[in-house]
């Protein structure tokens, strides 16, 4: 079970970025169109793919921005976030889907199981109340 608001699952490897002090978030934004392309991943010096020589950022380093993952957390972080729904720099759905993995507990990892959730007919809609989000973890998490 990942700890709320403690744990992220890196968007590029796969594996469980342990702290926020460990994450990076990313995007794409050439600054004449919204941006896109938010991912949560390894900072440079935690990244499983570090041993090899590589990391978990995008590969292209040109239109990218990024910044610590702690800078976009807590009511600071989350007026920043906000602030871009405010002018339209960003793709909405994109925008909002990183607010909830960084500002509602237990989201990330009731994320992972929402379309089988939702599939099975468990999941109307997609509830991000912590009751719906719990019910998600226990029944489909691995034990």
């Amino acid at each position: 079970m990942l700890v709320p608001l403690k744990n992220f699952i890196c968007d590029d490897c796969g594996s469980v970025i342990e702290k926020p002090e460990d994450g990076w978030l990313e995007w794409f934004d050439d600054y004449e169109t919204p941006m896109e392309g938010f991912r949560i991943v390894h900072s440079y010096g935690t990244s499983p793919k570090r041993d090899k020589g590589g990391n978990c950022y995008y590969t292209q380093s040109t239109k990218v921005s990024d910044n610590h993952l702690t800078h976009f957390m807590g009511s600071d972080g989350l007026a920043f976030l906000l602030a871009k729904f405010d002018r339209n720099l960003a793709n909405p759905r994109e925008l909002a889907e990183i607010i909830r993995r960084l500002h509602i507990p237990h989201y990330e990892e009731a994320r992972l199981f929402m379309d089988r959730a939702h599939k099975d007919g468990l999941l109307d809609s997609r509830d991000n109340d912590q009751k719906t989000l719990l019910m998600i973890i226990q029944e489909y998490a691995p034990k």
